[in-house]
This record gives structure tokens, sequence and C-alpha cells, in this order.
């Protein structure tokens, strides 16, 4: 029938495991347990209840790095013998034998005795005991001992949410910005000559966007001036590079002994260059009128213009004959007719 053992691991030495134990002999068959029990397990120790009766060798063996192992024996001690106590026999009791009583003789009777007369002693009586009076007894002072009360831990309290109301904000309409104004401006630049090779270009800055350019010499605004000589204008940014025009021959700059860029005069367009440039833009400081503060009271006597009343012209009579006679008047007064006098005359 299987026995139970209990294996334990005392001199391990170095080895760190994991280990099986055999019986037997270091076979798969004759394995107890599971596998890979740990170097704790070991010197702790194991019992095995699936033991074959008449095993006494068992092997740990090793089965990490170092395959170690180690053989002990089985030791069966032998318990001591026990003797049992003696059980006492039993013990009948005796049989007592019947007695037959003796035969009684009565006692003779003897004569009467008179006692002789007893005085008894006189009794002292005891002395009585003082009262005895008690010491007062003087309770002594009681401390109480202090108190110390638990400590009281509140209970956290969690407070409710609060939702915050919705708050619309009012719509807030922009003040309009009106950009001030910007003039763009640049350099007048002129060349003079009689003429261009078709693949000169000039290169500059241009005052209309601000980006450099190129261009044949005979395709910028040009003006003829009559005498067999040409002048061809731009308008050039005052940015730099390039605020200053050269012409440009074959991908090269170069100086062109045809004529040379004059510059002069400010412009927003090449076509201010010709003829005469537009000058630079001027702003007149503002004016503020002074306050006219009015006299108090009433206003100034105005003085009217005098009347001139005219004078009344009397007519001389006519010279020579008595005929004739002064026309007859219109009812306003003798005043002679305006034939009377030259042409051109005024009558006040």
């Amino acid at each position: 029938m299987p026995i139970t053992v209990f294996i334990q691991g005392t001199s391990l030495g170095a080895d760190a495991g994991p280990f099986n134990i055999y019986h037997t002999s270091v076979d798969v068959a004759n394995q107890l347990g599971s596998n890979n029990y740990t170097r704790n397990q070991i010197s702790t120790g194991l019992t095995f209840n699936n033991v074959p009766d008449g095993a006494n060798n068992f092997y740990i063996v090793s089965s990490g790095i170092c395959t170690n192992q180690g053989t002990a024996n089985l030791t069966q001690q032998t318990p001591a013998p026990v003797t049992p106590s003696p059980t006492a026999a039993p013990t009948a009791a005796p049989t007592a034998a019947p007695t037959t009583p003796a035969p009684t003789t009565p006692a003779p009777t003897a004569a009467p005795t008179t006692p002789a007369p007893t005085t008894p002693a006189p009794a002292t009586p005891e002395p009585t005991a003082a009262p005895a009076t008690p010491a007062p007894a003087t309770p002594e002072p009681t401390t109480p001992a202090p108190v110390t009360p638990a400590p009281v831990t509140p209970e956290p309290t969690t407070p409710a949410p609060v939702t915050p109301a919705p708050v619309t904000p009012s719509p807030v309409t922009p003040a309009p910005v009106t950009p001030a104004p910007v003039t763009v401006s640049g350099t007048c630049y002129t060349v003079t000559y009689s003429s261009v090779p078709n693949d000169l270009y000039v290169r500059y800055r241009s005052a209309y966007n601000d980006i450099v350019v190129e261009e044949l010499v005979n395709t910028v605004e040009t003006m003829d001036n009559g005498n067999g000589t040409y002048t061809g204008a731009i308008c050039v940014s005052n940015t730099p590079p390039y605020h200053n025009p050269v012409f440009v021959q074959g991908g090269i700059e170069i100086v062109w002994g045809g004529g040379s860029w004059i510059g002069g005069g400010v412009c927003t367009q090449a076509g201010n260059c010709l003829g005469n440039p537009t000058p630079a833009p001027v702003t007149p400081a503002p004016v503020t009128p002074s306050p006219v503060t009015p006299a108090p009271g009433y206003a100034s006597p105005v003085t009217p213009a005098p009347v001139v009343t005219p004078s009344p012209v009397e007519a001389s009579p006519p010279s020579g004959g008595g005929g004739g006679g002064i026309a007859p008047s219109s009812g306003f007064g003798d005043v002679p007719s305006p034939s009377s006098y030259g042409q051109g005359e005024n009558i006040l």
C-alpha cells in the first residue's frame, strides 16, 4: 500500500532550482508530485501521499542551469512499545457468619446516694467596656482623570453641482472702419535715345505693384520728341533693390552707351513722367476759424446810404421867332425831353 513521506532539503548549497523529486531512481516514471519546485518549497518541505511501499531512496534533482542532485534514504522511526496497565481482578466480598447473642445478666441495684449540698459561688459581673468613639474619617480628595474626547472626523460633504444659467451675449456690431486712403507713389525715370536694340531690357521695381519686372525698352511708354529722338519713361518704386533701373541684355546687367536713365519727379504711373510730371501730393493744414463773439445787447446800427434827390432843371426858352412855344408836360413837372440833350447824357 502507498506510504506518506515528508521530504525536506536541508543542504541545497548554491543551487537555485527549480527542482524535481524522484524515488528509487531518477526516472520520469518515479517522479513525485509536479515539476519545478522552488528552492523555498524544498527548504520548507513537501509531503507526498502516493509513495510506493518499499521505496527507500529519494532524489532531489535541480532542473535549472546546474543539474545537481542529492540522494536521501528513508528512515522509519520505530515507536516505543506501550505496556498496558494491569486490570485488577474482581474480589468477592466475604459472607458474615451467624452470631448468637450472649445471655444478659441484670446488674444489681445500687443503694440510693444523697448528694452533698452545693453552695453556688457568688457571680461577679464583668465590667462594661467604655463606649468607643470612632475617629472622624476625612475622605481623600479624588482628582478625576482627564477625559480626552475622541476625535470626530466630519463626514465629507459633496456640494450639489451648480449649473450656471446660460448667458446670451448681446450682439456687438463692430463700428465700420474706413481705411485711410493710401497713395502709392514712385519716382519718374526717363531715357532719351535715337534708336534702341530689340533685345535691350530694363529691370526695375514697379511702383504699381512693388514687384521687380523686366521690360523691353522699346515697349515702355515713349514720346516722340520731333527731332529724331524718343524719350521712354517708367515709374519706379522707392523700395530697394532695383529702385534704380538698370539695362539688361542677354540676361546680364550692362551700361548702355545709347542713353541712361535719369530720375526726377513723382509719379503713380509711367504716363505721369512724359510732359508735366505729377507733383507730390500736398495735404493742406487744417484751418480752424476764430470764434466770433457778438456784442451783448443790441445789434450795431446800420446807416443807410444817402438818397440823392435830383435838382429841378428849368428849360430856357428857345431863341428866335415868336412861334413854337414849350411842349406840353406830362404832368410830373416841367422836365425837358431827353432829346433836348446830347446823346449819352444822364439826367440826375
